[in-house]
């Protein structure tokens, strides 16, 4: 018996139809529009601004300038003030001396002892910046000193995000206890 109907053919069958070919490039399609939509609309920040790198490269300005003491007090209080506006959302930077110590809830974000000594450290600077001329280089210097050692110890009262970028330690590993 033979069939007619049914020719055979030498042509190998297509790896995929048409409308399977078509859901492959509709899919791929789709995927890399999410990916742009999701690259394009992620916005990168900016980098958060390094206010102790700031304030410790004026405060090295400073330190090549030969000025009165008193000019110098008064910069490094700006310094000072300035550090706490950005650091610390703190605006000491627009009141006086005396609103700020008649301020009741000046560094909050502080601990105790570090608005004590920065506290202790602007009086000294008030009392300099409104006492009579004085240029001595041991004062200028031991202020310049001081105000350095006040801006790391401020700084270090700062809690920061855990960096993802830190290598991870993990536990250390377990003795090999295998006896051959």
């Amino acid at each position: 018996m033979k069939l007619e109907d049914i020719v055979e053919t030498s042509q190998k069958p297509a790896l995929l139809l048409w409308w399977q070919w078509l859901g492959i490039a509709i899919i791929f399609i789709s995927l890399l529009l999410l990916l742009r939509f999701f690259l394009k609309n992620k916005k990168i920040s900016p980098p958060k601004p390094d206010n102790l790198k700031d304030a410790l490269d004026r405060l090295a300005r400073l330190r090549d300038q030969s000025i009165p003491t008193k000019d110098l007090a008064i910069q490094l209080s700006i310094i000072i003030r300035a550090y706490l506006q950005k650091q610390f959302e703190d605006p000491a930077l627009f009141e006086t001396h005396e609103e700020f110590h008649a301020r009741s809830s000046h560094l909050k974000r502080l601990p105790p002892e570090a608005a004590s000594r920065l506290t202790i450290y602007l009086g000294e600077l008030s009392d300099l910046k409104y006492a009579p001329t004085i240029d001595a280089k041991a004062i200028q210097s031991s202020l310049l000193e001081m105000t350095d050692a006040l801006l790391r110890g401020l700084d270090s009262t700062n809690p920061r995000p855990i960096s993802s970028e830190l290598p991870s330690q993990g536990p250390p590993p377990l003795p090999d206890t295998s006896q051959p």
